[in-house]
């Protein structure tokens, strides 16, 4: 975490305002990871607005996307797939075809724990086929997540 705080000092020093968010990103998954979640919001919520300020719509949907993973961590479903929705329309807007595979897992993913598991796979579906393309060492894991919810959707249906 110290390098991360260094970053955010070393870009503040040089007045690097996308250096900055940068940092900012990286220092509330840091935080993120320790469970240290309101530290992480807002952390990311300073990395939005300076994205915002700056005119960086990528690094807009990655605070984006960061924010609506750590509302869907504290119980706040709704915050979340907004977060998440605008998060996969800036990816689109910006061509950004990774950042789209990314939103649309995380999407995926609030969907499926909103109750909505097949809207869910169709968006997570995005993020495998994506990762097919570039033989992604992590396709077979994410594969076998949407084959297990397509699994509990029929399981669910049957009964």
């Amino acid at each position: 975490m110290s390098s991360y705080e260094e970053q955010l000092a070393i870009a503040r020093e040089l007045d690097d305002r996308s250096g900055e968010a940068s940092a900012l990103n990286n220092l509330g998954r840091a935080y993120s990871d320790l469970g240290e979640t309101r530290q992480a919001i807002s952390l990311w919520e300073n990395a939005l607005s300076i994205t915002r300020e700056i005119g960086d719509r990528q690094g807009e949907g990655i605070a984006l996307s960061n924010l609506g993973n750590a509302y869907s961590e504290l119980g706040e479903t709704d915050d979340a797939l907004e977060l998440c929705e605008h998060a996969l329309l800036i990816a689109r807007e910006t061509g950004d075809r990774r950042g789209e595979s990314i939103a649309s897992w995380n999407l995926g993913d609030q969907y499926v724990k909103a109750g909505d598991i097949a809207r869910g796979i169709s968006l997570m579906q995005l993020l495998v086929d994506y990762e097919r393309e570039l033989n992604h060492p992590d396709t077979e894991k994410h594969a076998a997540h949407v084959e297990s919810l397509r699994e509990r959707r029929e399981h669910a249906q049957s009964t």
